[in-house]
């Protein structure tokens, strides 16, 4: 492809972008939904467990267990890509 103009250049970057973009959000969002159906209740927490990194993350534990309903959780500290594409996913701007 051969792109004359300044106009043309700004145009292939865009279009270049733009489904790179939504290439990864595909990726991302069939990892969440795998992520989701693996387990009846899924958590996405700061931390684990055993160690949450955030008051909300700790609560949501602590009550899940004396509630004695049984959870997986994935730690997004762990994967930078994958908190960001929660925040979309989820339509929301934060995670306990």
């Amino acid at each position: 492809m051969r792109v004359e103009t300044l106009g043309g250049i700004l145009d292939a970057y865009e279009e270049f972008y733009r489904e790179s973009f939504n290439n990864e959000r595909k990726e991302a969002f069939e990892d969440i939904e795998e992520k989701l159906s693996s387990y009846p209740v899924v958590l996405f927490i700061r931390g684990t467990p055993t160690n949450p990194m955030c008051k909300s993350s700790k609560f949501l534990v602590d009550k899940l267990h004396r509630l004695d309903i049984k959870f997986r959780s994935y730690n997004i500290m762990e994967d930078g890509k994958m908190k960001e594409w929660l925040k979309f996913y989820a339509n929301w701007p934060s995670f306990p």
